[in-house]
């Protein structure tokens, strides 16, 4: 914490050309599992979040946090931090080039058995026009996450992806992305090295001044360096109180998906946005059976989601006051019924900027 604020305080007196941004939040959460757990209990969460931002001519340097608590537990349940340096090493019409370091911290109290962890990364991004009507941007990371607890599932990677956008005269937009992954677990020298290949392509289309829509598919595939299945792990061991931060960690399924979403435009006050998932995903037994608390025979999980987010502001807000109400359905089908789910719940959040 010491180091971003010497970040933040050195770029405050940089020069009369820096620049600064602030932003802070207030979000209530109830929901029918409000921790999206197998057999999950109701309850409501209640978190406060921010960010504040500086810039000095091609350097800038952000800090961000978020923290709450959740109802039937005890004081500060989870808080994040998160510090991010940056470099513009180009900045064109056209092409803009610029790296950055990321570190991450995180603690949680009894809400789950994890205590914590760290992350830390290393990127550089890339946007480049190609012609007038077409859009290339990259971004490339190096980094790794370290459990407190856990240590098993600290890990170290590589991701990548590559996007390119085509815009035409009719309002209608093509992305094509590619993306690419591997990771390695350097405490655990059973678990296996696993690679990531993903593809997405979205159809977006503008249907006025204010309304607009896209479809999105979405599919990867992981693949395992390890040959056969362990068999060390003989029973179908699961450990709720991970509030499913590992299951739903990309390196443990393959994929596919389709997503629907439609935003209207409330003249400038506001908008509504409704948005629709579903989404296949395979956990491999040769993937699964590297880790005792996993079914070691794989599964198969269908995940529906839904939500209706509107952001208005009424006439007697204050300009920087952003309110936001999100109502939303989750629902997680699983091959072994002892990991289904779902949740229901509305989300209520209040933004100063």
């Amino acid at each position: 914490m010491k180091t971003v604020v010497i970040l933040l305080a050195g770029l405050a007196f940089a020069g009369t050309s820096a620049s600064a941004e602030y932003m802070a939040g207030l979000a209530v959460d109830s929901s029918s599992n409000m921790l999206l757990r197998i057999n999950g209990v109701s309850g409501t969460i209640t978190s406060m979040y921010g960010s504040a931002g500086l810039r000095s001519g091609r350097a800038s340097c952000s800090y961000g946090f978020d923290g709450g608590v959740l109802e039937h537990y005890d004081g500060i349940q989870f808080h994040h931090h998160s510090a991010v340096a940056s470099y513009t090493v180009i900045s064109r019409n056209t092409l803009f080039f610029d790296t950055g370091v990321e570190y991450d911290l995180a603690r949680y109290g009894d809400v789950t058995v994890l205590t914590g962890y760290e992350q830390y990364g290393f990127s550089a991004r890339v946007k480049a026009y190609l012609t007038p009507s077409l859009l290339l941007r990259s971004e490339s990371s190096v980094g790794g996450r370290s459990y407190r607890t856990f240590g098993s599932e600290s890990y170290t990677d590589a991701v990548s992806y590559v996007r390119l956008d085509r815009f035409f005269n009719s309002g209608t937009t093509l992305r094509g992305q590619i993306d690419l992954g591997i990771r390695h677990y350097p405490d655990a020298p059973g678990t296996p090295d696993t690679s990531l290949l993903g593809s997405r392509l979205r159809v977006a289309q503008s249907l006025g001044e204010r309304w607009g829509m896209f479809v999105e598919t979405q599919a990867q595939a992981i693949n395992s360096t390890q040959k056969e299945v362990r068999t060390n792990n003989s029973s179908n061991t699961y450990i709720p109180d991970y509030n499913r931060i590992f299951l739903d960690d990309i390196y443990k399924y393959s994929m596919y998906g389709f997503m629907f979403n439609t935003k209207y435009l409330i003249n400038r006050s506001g908008n509504i946005q409704f948005e629709s998932k579903a989404m296949k995903k395979t956990y491999d037994s040769s993937i699964s059976s590297s880790y005792w608390y996993l079914p070691p025979e794989g599964w198969d999980e269908w995940e529906w989601s839904l939500n209706c987010v509107i952001a208005y502001r009424p006439g007697f807000f204050p300009a920087f006051v952003h309110p936001l109400c999100e109502v939303y359905h989750v629902e997680v089908d699983a091959s072994l019924d002892s990991l289904s789910y779902d949740s229901t719940g509305i989300s209520i959040r209040f933004e100063l900027y």
